[in-house]
């Protein structure tokens, strides 16, 4: 099945799902982590917290008094049985944490169907969810986030709603601080 693409690269400007290609990014000024993609976005309340995935990403300002910031590390958050978390952190240099504790790549958790860390060809972190989200992490400071068709309309954050139409109310607010 087709898979929307959203990434963050540079200083940093993301590209939306919805967005098409000669599109103006949207630029990260503020200095903190911001949630890149999630579900259960439509929901209110109590059940807003019921989301099963989340990709965030920490933004770091480059240099003091400069406004660009880079993508210090991706986190990953899933959510496991009994109200349970499971957290995955990719850093700079390849380092890669599962809940806290650091791993090397091949690596499946067990009883954790669907779930894998992989490095690809060019040496990018791959983390394959069991909701078929893929995120794709250069160990430097490009995240790329996957999404399956399936999960259209139920999407939201920094890389927009996914709904196949391009996000009007993002594309006028060009940055994000």
């Amino acid at each position: 099945s087709k898979m929307a693409t959203c990434s963050c690269r540079g200083d940093p400007h993301c590209h939306q799902f919805d967005q098409t290609a000669d599109a103006a990014p949207l630029d990260i000024k503020g200095s903190c982590i911001y949630t890149l993609a999630t579900d259960s976005c439509g929901l209110h309340g109590k059940k807003r917290h019921q989301s099963t995935f989340a990709v965030l990403a920490n933004f770091h300002k480059s240099k003091i008094g400069r406004p660009l910031t880079y993508i210090d590390q991706v986190i990953i958050i899933m959510k496991a049985k009994k109200g349970r978390k499971m957290k995955i952190v990719l850093g700079h240099g390849g380092v890669v944490k599962y809940n806290a504790a650091p791993v090397t790549l091949p690596f499946q958790p067990k009883r954790k169907r669907g779930l894998s860390i992989t490095m690809d060809k060019e040496g990018n972190t791959v983390v394959a969810l069991p909701n078929g989200v893929e995120v794709v992490w250069n160990n430097v400071k490009m995240v790329e986030i996957r999404a399956p068709q399936d999960m259209m309309g139920n999407i939201c954050g920094i890389c927009g709603r996914y709904s196949g139409v391009e996000d009007q109310l993002d594309r006028d607010r060009k940055s994000v601080v």
